[in-house]
């Protein structure tokens, strides 16, 4: 039994493919604080029960197609990496995911269809404090069209790059 003050430090820049290939019971996956910086496509892929993935507080900076690949996936929480671009069909392997989390303090590129093939997205947390200055963002709101289950989206300043140019918004229910 470890006492109050054991503390364990790892730092893994990198999943080798088929690390999680044994694991097809898994449900939750928590990888907090890693410095992950590489995810091989189809990392998930073999982990069939794995409903809910923590990958927070690493060193990712891009998320490409594929990279998530998992049918059964509903909640997925990226915030605090080092995120700076989301690419279109980034999570289009994500047909059951409900909640995502992609809060990144130096996001400067969200393809508009970032989010197209996410059906069933419930909530969505977007808040960044860090957000580029409006003339380097590449950050549309068309992006958050065609959601049709979408119910909830947490926002915090610096949403669309607007800090203080924000002049309209407009929300329809």
């Amino acid at each position: 039994m470890f006492g109050s003050g054991v503390n364990f430090t790892l730092k893994i820049t990198e999943i080798p493919l088929g690390t999680f290939s044994n694991l097809s019971k898994l449900e939750t996956l928590m990888l907090r604080g890693l410095e992950i910086t590489e995810i091989p496509l189809g990392t998930f892929s073999n982990l069939p029960k794995l409903k809910i993935l923590y990958l927070y507080i690493d060193g990712l900076t891009e998320i490409m197609p594929g990279t998530f690949r998992n049918p059964k996936l509903t909640k997925l929480w990226l915030y605090c990496n080092g995120l700076t671009e989301i690419h279109p069909k980034a999570f289009n392997d994500l047909p059951e995911l409900k909640e995502l989390d992609i809060e990144s303090y130096s996001l400067t590129t969200l393809h508009p269809k970032a989010f197209n093939d996410l059906p069933k997205l419930e909530i969505l947390h977007f808040s960044s404090m860090g957000w580029c200055p409006e003339e380097k963002c590449e950050i549309k709101p068309e992006a958050l069209v065609n959601l049709p289950k979408l119910r909830q989206i947490n926002l915090n300043t610096g949403f669309f790059g607007c800090k203080g140019y924000l002049k309209s918004l407009e929300v329809r229910v």
